[in-house]
């Protein structure tokens, strides 16, 4: 995403002379500390709810690198690393899934915990639709159970046979199985995902299906998080046209996080309304740099703002809050681990950072999960 199109807009003043600035100081709204480009208006009646960290340091500007570091919420990651949504899940309280991945999803995506649905194109992983949700809604609850006792019987072979130096390795496995054996289960006693009349995502037609069943994930208490990946190529990666994909796309995708939002809010489960106990964040897994390039389009960028929204994010008292700062030049600029606010010798915030304060906000140790970043306590509400 271009922040000059989200949650970073500048105006001419506050720039160098080459950096793009698409829009009028008329044309940008504001909500507190927030400021918001004309795409992410509809986002104005929950700034509340909401906080913007600017200026995070990816250390890379490299897609597949941020992919994989972005569901991680870490630096120098390997495939064979959990997610944080893995990490969170484990701590999860009677969900039966850790976590579920929704959306356009490249093979970045998948993690040790992965479980979900799919729109791939045609010739992507093996090609065509994935849709784990929906065909599991045709199912009976003679099939369900089905299901759940041959995985069940299966984990249970698992875990009593095999060599020793397999034992960890199977015992995963079966625990694997038997959180989808009793997902099968908790399928037979909730409704299917209702058809809700959700506004069209024209440019991002994936994106209603991945949010409408996010709501009925958690609305039903099925996974501990869920991450939803919209699509990478051809439009939100702008090295072309940059000001036609960004515009329509953001307005889109605005349109989208409003309605969800607004569900947070109208929705609850057994241990209260959604908005309460969930917490959102938006962001990108490398940014656009600030300047046009010679086909009006622009290229990649090592750092990139991050919208949080809702349980435990401090708002600044409701009223919309900004953590850390770039410059003239769209660059991350220094600031204070312990107010978020621009001072010299504090350091630009890095995604080790989020990742490690996402954690701490959870009642997670950072440290024993390999995260070093500093826990920004400004970002997590008194």
């Amino acid at each position: 995403m271009d922040s000059a199109y989200t949650i970073d807009p500048k105006t001419r003043s506050e720039v160098d002379g080459w950096v793009d600035v698409p829009f009028a100081p008329s044309q940008l709204r504001e909500a507190g500390e927030l400021r918001f480009a004309p795409p992410f208006h509809p986002l104005l009646p929950f700034a509340r709810h909401m906080a913007v960290l600017k200026g995070v340091e990816l250390h890379t500007a490299n897609h597949v690198t941020g992919q994989l570091q972005f569901v991680r919420m870490k630096t120098g990651v390997s495939r064979s690393m959990p997610s944080i949504l893995d990490i969170l899940g484990s701590t999860r309280d009677g969900q039966p899934l850790s976590s579920v991945t929704l959306g356009m999803l490249t093979s970045e995506d998948f993690t040790s915990e992965w479980f979900g649905s799919s729109t791939l194109p045609e010739g992507m992983l093996g090609g065509g639709v994935a849709r784990a949700f929906e065909e599991l809604e045709s199912a009976t609850s003679i099939d369900l159970d089905a299901m759940a006792a041959v995985l069940t019987e299966q984990a249970e072979g698992l875990r009593t046979t095999g060599a020793l130096h397999l034992q960890r390795q199977r015992a995963f496995q079966a625990r694997r199985m038997e959180d989808v054996a009793q997902l099968y289960r908790r399928l037979k006693s909730i409704p299917p995902m209702p058809h809700d009349d959700w506004a069209p995502a024209p440019n991002i037609p994936e994106g209603v299906l991945a949010f409408r069943r996010a709501i009925w994930l958690l609305e039903n208490d099925v996974s501990g998080g869920v991450l939803i990946r919209l699509r990478r190529t051809p439009d939100w990666d702008s090295h072309t046209y940059n000001a036609h994909a960004q515009a329509t796309l953001n307005a889109d995708l605005a349109g989208l996080l409003a309605r969800f939002l607004g569900e947070l809010g109208n929705r609850r489960n057994a241990h209260g309304p959604l908005l309460e106990q969930t917490v959102l964040v938006v962001g990108s897994e490398i940014g656009r740099f600030p300047r046009l390039n010679s086909d009006f389009g622009k290229d990649h960028f090592p750092e990139a703002p991050f919208l949080l929204a809702g349980a435990g994010i401090n708002s600044g008292g409701g009223r919309g809050a900004v953590f850390g700062e770039t410059g003239r030049s769209m660059e991350a600029i220094s600031c204070s681990p312990s107010t978020g606010k621009p001072v010299n010798g504090g350091g630009p915030f890095q995604l080790d950072d989020l990742g490690a304060t996402l954690l701490d906000l959870a009642a997670i140790d950072p440290r024993k999960h390999g995260y070093s970043g500093r826990v920004l306590k400004f970002l997590e509400a008194a």
